[in-house]
């Protein structure tokens, strides 16, 4: 069996914060898979993806913005 360890030096700033992104790793991809779900799924049923509309995603309600609008059109 392999093994891999991590460690951190939590009284250095740049640790601490290498250590914080380490445990917050599966929180953020699972924040961008349900993103990238809920805008596949826009495109897939040619769901208008405008500035201003409002998507549902599981944190909450997420209002797109005009950079956005223009990115996903």
């Amino acid at each position: 069996m392999s093994k891999g360890i991590l460690e951190f030096n939590l009284d250095d700033p740049y640790d601490r914060s290498a250590h914080k992104r380490a445990v917050s790793a599966t929180d953020a991809y699972i924040a961008f898979h349900d993103i990238d779900n809920v805008l596949r799924d826009m495109l897939k049923y040619d769901k208008i993806i405008g500035e201003g509309k409002e998507i549902a995603l599981p944190e909450g309600l997420h209002t797109i913005t005009h950079i956005e609008a223009i990115l996903l059109n």
